[in-house]
């Protein structure tokens, strides 16, 4: 008997016996809006139960702990991700300024996606994938080509709590594996879960809070306010508050993990989770702790989580990986682990050889831009050095290249990561070397363009999406 089973073990060691994990045959990718790199447990955050669901994701794959936003809000970020381009190849990048012009006028259109890019959605389905997008909507609007690729793209603001419609599509019987594209603002502003509040305010506070958290029909528009007449308009509140939408996230994507799992797809499904950019909480002017994206590219706004679980891969569990990665890696990535072939068009990398172990080939800088609104500003960062340069803006186009440069910076991330410390004047080699490297990658960026993009139409309900988001007033 013993030899029997000797013999069994050694005949599924050579065939697998049914039991070795297979490549992934769907994809879960969740894009958990305005979430700071530095916000997760599994980041070193001090609030350690702030994300047990996706610091066990951590545990059972890959975490990226150099992950790099393209820009610091997000259309021209998620767009990035979609279609693994940069924003001034892809060019959904005018303004908001502009739009907000627009809407008080005659004409309601903003640039979208040319037809002839192709996303992510796509390439799968153009590969048998079924695919659906549940998103928040606004400025994730489907019409600004967000939808291309997608059988199904749905709007939603509480797109988290559409368990229901998660369930019932999880549970159909399907002959085509799937993509599903989840994204949520549940952790942007207005910051609506009070759960790590509470023990800053009196009781009486906290229950005007909850009241009115519970019966305002326009938050975003009266929560300021009502911190400000309780003296609590300060980081310390703000932050918290804001930590309680990504502990409330965490438990929504717990629940779909275990959904997952009860349907037996999570031995088949590949997750990735990631954000389009972070938030300030007044690290660089004391004012801006309460929505505050969009201007600037420091790493608070563009170094965002980034977690891979692959079921074939849980063996090589709770990998960190320092090495700098970019968003636009994320779509190439996805495709590699699927067997799936990369567009031509794609101009990011697959992160497959470094989550088998392979040393980085060179020294990589990712490039970011701010194009909401104000000076137009970009950035080119390493893991030892990042140059910011700001031009002046010009709200259609939005391309930093033939504008004015209006100033530049330089800082050592090594030495400094808090980005306090400006280089420029004692390392000027280098400042006009990060210079001269940034124009050239704008410069590529744009040759790549696809002809001018199609203007799109905003509906008013879009716009009002948008002011409950705070983008617009």
């Amino acid at each position: 008997m013993a030899r029997f089973w000797i013999v069994i073990a050694l005949f599924c060691g050579m065939w697998a016996c049914g039991g070795t994990p297979k490549p992934p045959r769907n994809v879960l990718l969740i894009s958990l809006d305005t979430l700071r790199g530095d916000r997760l447990g599994s980041y070193g955050y001090p609030r350690k139960d702030i994300s047990p669901a996706l610091d066990q994701l951590a545990r059972e794959g890959f975490r990226f702990e150099q992950a790099i936003s393209h820009s610091p809000w997000t259309t021209p970020s998620h767009m990035s991700l979609l279609t693994s381009t940069y924003p001034s190849t892809h060019r959904v990048t005018q303004s908001w300024t502009l739009l907000a012009r627009r809407f008080e006028g005659e004409t309601l259109q903003y640039r979208g996606l040319p037809e002839s890019a192709v996303t992510l959605a796509e390439a799968l389905h153009d590969n048998g994938f079924e695919t659906l997008a549940l998103t928040g909507g606004g400025t994730m609007l489907g019409d600004l080509g967000f939808n291309q690729g997608f059988e199904s793209y749905l709007e939603a603001p509480d797109s988290l709590d559409r368990r229901k419609r998660l369930t019932i599509w999880l549970e159909q019987p399907r002959d085509r594996p799937f993509f599903l594209f989840l994204h949520t603002f549940e952790i942007h502003a207005p910051y609506q879960r009070p759960r790590y509040v509470e023990s800053l305010l009196d009781s009486d506070q906290h229950t005007r809070l909850q009241q009115l958290l519970e019966t305002a029909p326009d938050i975003d528009a009266v929560l300021p306010d009502f911190l400000g007449e309780e003296g609590l308009f300060i980081p310390e509140i703000t932050s918290a508050l804001y930590d309680g939408g990504v502990r409330y996230a965490d438990d929504a994507l717990g629940w779909l993990f275990a959904e997952l799992e009860r349907t037996g797809l999570t031995d088949e499904t590949l997750i990735v989770v990631t954000s389009d950019h972070g938030e300030e909480f007044a690290e660089r002017k004391p004012d801006r702790y309460y929505g505050s994206h969009c201007e600037t590219v420091y790493d608070e706004l563009i170094r965002v989580p980034l977690l891979i679980r692959s079921p074939d891969r849980v063996d090589d569990a709770d990998r960190a990986i320092e090495a700098q990665v970019e968003l636009i890696d994320v779509a190439p990535t996805i495709l590699d682990l699927l067997g799936v072939p990369q567009p031509a068009t794609w101009q990011g990398h697959s992160l497959e050889p470094l989550m088998s172990g392979a040393q980085p080939d060179g020294e990589s800088w990712a490039l970011s831009e701010a194009t909401c609104y104000g000076p137009e500003i970009k950035s080119l960062r390493s893991n030892r050095y990042k140059y910011i340069a700001a031009f002046e803006a010009d709200d259609l186009d939005r391309s930093g290249l033939d504008h004015p440069l209006l100033w530049e910076e330089l800082y050592d991330l090594k030495a400094d990561p808090g980005e306090r410390r400006d280089l420029e004047e004692s390392n000027p080699a280098l400042l006009v070397q990060a210079r001269e490297m940034l124009l050239d990658r704008l410069r590529v960026a744009q040759s790549l363009a696809a002809p001018e993009s199609p203007s799109t139409p905003v509906t008013p309900q879009t716009m009002d999406r948008l002011r409950s988001l705070g983008y617009i007033q």
